[in-house]
């Protein structure tokens, strides 16, 4: 089970929950990301995005169970992860316009609000604040990801 762990860990990182992000705003920093964000419905096992597609937005779990899952060129060895509430997903796809690297899958009737990729761009150019913060996030996940992955090579 730790080896399980640690694959998974070093896939993913920490998830990057939405009060991490956003919490403690000025009410004018809060109300510019409600001005981009929309609110999706999912019903139960719907393909929210999926590996390989451009991506098209960043997607905050609000209610329900969604899973993510990460494909491996070896049949039948899919890595499937749970989804936390308030995670942001695609993120670092939104982020540098590459391809999802997973596929969200819905688990129950769920609930997202998702922001367009180039408009969580225009956000975080116009609120340095939020982009600091999202960076630090980012590199404490890029660094703990380093850590794992040295150990398990040692």
């Amino acid at each position: 089970m730790l080896i399980e762990q640690s694959i998974t860990e070093l896939f993913f990182g920490d998830a990057i929950l939405a009060d991490r992000l956003f919490r403690d705003l000025a009410d004018e920093t809060r109300q510019s990301l409600a001005a981009v964000t929309r609110t999706r419905r999912c019903g139960p096992e719907e393909i929210v995005f999926a590996k390989g597609e451009l991506p098209s937005s960043i997607y905050l779990l609000i209610e329900g169970e969604a899973q993510t899952i990460t494909e491996f060129a070896d049949p039948g060895k899919n890595l499937v992860r749970p989804v936390e509430r308030s995670e942001i997903l695609g993120l670092t796809e939104a982020i540098t316009n590459l391809p999802y690297e997973t596929t969200l899958k819905t688990v129950t009737p769920c609930t997202f609000e998702s922001i367009a990729g180039e408009d969580f761009a225009a956000f975080l150019q116009s609120e340095p604040e939020v982009c600091f913060r999202l960076l630090r996030l980012l590199g404490t996940n890029i660094h703990k990801i380093f850590r794992l992955f040295a150990r398990t090579r040692s």
